[in-house]
């Protein structure tokens, strides 16, 4: 009885051993591995009430992000009578 405890504890070592060799070498494969760059579509909501001096800077900001995917600007105001709606 003694003998197939010491066996078991064995077996179990060993297995534990090759999971953590296969792991270890599958993490160094993963973060070795060539990954294209991926950069997502992305949208930028931005609020605006009125027109001022400022606003056509921050608007050139936005317009001009140094982002490499595709993405869109979209200018939202509060009210349509509001000055900066027809810009």
């Amino acid at each position: 009885m003694q003998t197939y405890i010491i066996a078991t504890a064995y077996f179990f070592f060993i297995v534990q051993l090759l999971i953590i060799t296969r792991s270890f070498f599958y993490a160094r494969r993963e973060r070795n591995a060539r990954r294209p760059d991926y950069t997502p579509k992305a949208a930028i909501i931005a609020p605006h009430y009125g027109w001022d001096a400022d606003t056509a800077e921050h608007a050139k900001g936005l317009l001009h992000q140094d982002y490499a995917g595709a993405y869109e600007v979209f200018f939202v105001t509060h009210q349509k009578a509001d000055s900066g709606h027809d810009v």
